[in-house]
């Protein structure tokens, strides 16, 4: 028995021939042996490290000998035993307790494994794409394998086994810097029997994250083997090739399913969700003249002064890899304009500023992402006697998007963007009172308005390496309404309204990749949109405006209310 032995050569040479021989690390000493070991001729080699010692080199048993290998912690007190090298031919390796490490340099071959502690694939400074695989006649125990995985490139480290039997936990790093398209899979646990075994992420999740998509950990198809997948559905393996020698053992390979069930990661999903929250931005800002500045067949006067204030949430993107979004949104506008008399008929000119915020929950992801927006636009308004109105709108904003969610690792993940927009709008109306008074008492208004957006294209870079870029995109809206209302003949004029109308997306898609692989999302389809307003003037120069709006559809839901004054000088 040698004990507490320190070897300061890495090419020194322990061997074990004719006789058993052991070698003891003691833990009262932290003791550290560097060097080979070699077990020949029919010897035993039994390596024990205790508690706070290190063992570093190779372990080799030839086809006649014995070499076992055993590593104990028997308090928390004691420093991490730590074993670095491979092992070829060798009978046993034990890791007796949660503090043991096996540092697994390079392919290794044992008939017997148990792992109570902690077996982790190569060094920390291995080259890249530089993959180990353990090959073993049975694993049993309940501990981790620290494993390395490059799913863009279909390779990693690799558990073969004839045997596998208890609950085991697989620590895979996420990487999100690697250029994934969603479509790979890879095994990583080749077994002839585990069908008493279960493998799960030691981060507790279901999934990792490779670029922008996640990969599901489970049985393959062949249910002996586990499998990182994209896809929802189990994906079918190729038979994984048998080495051929022990020393060299080749890695399995798997084909991808194109069954579509691939999802994105939190980030991805964060990131790209800037597309939506942008587009409904510029949606709740642009609106109608109604709700920018009440009725101005009220308006007496050179001119207007006036201030909006709009606040409401849009929900429920039910569709595609951008879903469960939710966003909540509050903003206010200010303009002025100069009235044009044109015989009978009004024109107005004016100018406008506005500024708006937004919070995204994204409580799917434990994060949550916000935007803020900063507007000026110019706008011309023609109103006719006959109750005939033409508003036309163009605007330009600037968008700030920033966004901070959990990875499958549960680490804070952020990122943000700036954009900017140009949207334009053309709206015109009809009044019809069917009752002898051309101004008041029952009206019925039909409406109709073209919107058209155009919106820079997003490019994040995530805190964790994924980058996120889209293409610009255009929005083209086309609304059609009806207002069915009442006006007040009083003191305080006030003009009550129902209105009820389409909305339609003609354009609406767009192209964005993750770390270059190709994504899109589509906005196009319509929405019911329904609203109950009502404006009123005091002493003919102050108008206050109120409405409150619903939109249902496809892809969103919006609630609004909307509330302004307006100073007729």
């Amino acid at each position: 028995m040698l004990d507490a032995v320190q070897v300061t050569q890495s090419d020194n040479l322990i061997n074990a021939r004719s006789t058993a021989t052991n070698i003891r690390v003691a833990a009262d000493h932290n003791s550290i042996l560097i060097g080979n070991i070699r077990s020949t001729e029919g010897a035993n080699a039994l390596l024990t490290i205790d508690n706070g010692s290190t063992f570093t080199g190779d372990v080799v048993a030839d086809s006649s000998s014995l070499a076992n290998i055993t590593l104990n912690r028997s308090d928390s007190t004691s420093g991490t035993t730590l074993w670095i090298g491979s092992a070829t031919n060798t009978n046993d390796v034990t890791l007796k307790s949660a503090g043991a490490e096996w540092v697994m340099t390079d392919n290794s071959t044992v008939a017997n494994l148990t792992n109570s502690g902690s077996i982790i694939f190569g060094e920390q400074t291995r080259p890249e794409n530089s993959f180990n695989t353990l090959t073993t006649r049975n694993v049993t125990g309940g501990g981790t394998f620290d494993m390395r995985v490059n799913m863009a490139t279909e390779q990693g480290d690799l558990i073969r086994a004839d045997i596998v039997d208890g609950g085991h936990l697989l620590k895979i790093q996420s990487d999100a810097s690697q250029n994934t398209k969603g479509t790979e899979s890879l095994v990583v646990v080749n077994a002839n029997d585990s069908n008493n075994a279960s493998f799960t992420l030691a981060s507790g999740n279901t999934t990792v994250e490779f670029g922008g998509y996640n990969y599901y950990l489970r049985r393959a198809a062949n249910p002996q083997d586990w499998i990182l997948s994209a896809n929802m559905a189990d994906p079918v393996p190729e038979e994984p090739e048998q080495p051929t020698s022990p020393e060299e053992p080749t890695a399995p390979t798997a084909e991808p399913d194109t069954s579509g069930g691939k999802n994105i990661t939190s980030t991805a999903d964060a990131a790209a969700n800037f597309i939506n929250s942008s587009y409904l931005m510029n949606y709740a800002e642009t609106q109608t003249l109604l709700q920018r500045m009440g009725d101005l067949r009220d308006s007496n006067g050179d001119g207007n002064l006036w201030a909006r204030s709009f606040a409401g949430r849009f929900d429920n993107f039910a569709q595609g890899k951008l879903s469960g979004f939710t966003m909540n949104y509050h903003g206010v506008q200010f303009g002025g304009d100069k009235r044009f008399d044109l015989n009978d008929d009004n024109l107005y000119v004016g100018l406008m500023v506005g500024l708006s915020n937004s919070s995204q929950d994204l409580s799917k992801n434990n994060g949550d992402a916000s935007l803020s927006s900063q507007n000026v636009g110019l706008y011309s308004s023609y109103m006719s006697a006959d109750g005939l109105y033409v508003d036309a709108l163009v605007k330009y904003t600037h968008f700030k998007h920033s966004f901070s969610v959990n990875d499958s690792d549960n680490h804070r993940v952020g990122g943000n963007d700036s954009t900017n927009g140009i949207a334009t709008s053309l709206e015109i109306g009809q009044r019809f009172y069917p009752g002898q008074d051309k101004k008041f008492g029952f009206y019925i208004e039909p409406q109709a308005q073209i919107s058209y957006a155009y919106q820079e294209g997003i490019n994040v870079k995530a805190t964790n390496g994924l980058v996120i870029d889209s293409n610009s995109y255009n929005s083209t809206l086309g609304r059609t309404s009806i207002l069915f209302g009442y006006n007040i003949n009083e003191a305080t004029p006030t003009n009550i309204y129902l209105k009820t109308g389409y909305v339609y997306e003609f354009d609406g898609k767009i192209d964005y990749r993750l770390n270059g692989s190709s994504e899109s999302h589509d906005n196009s389809g319509g929405w019911w949109n329904n609203g109950l307003g009502i404006t009123t003037v005091i002493k003919n120069q102050h108008n206050f405006y109120m409405e409150v709006d619903s939109s249902t559809g496809h892809n969103f839901n919006q609630r609004q209310i909307n509330a302004g004054y307006r100073y007729n000088f």
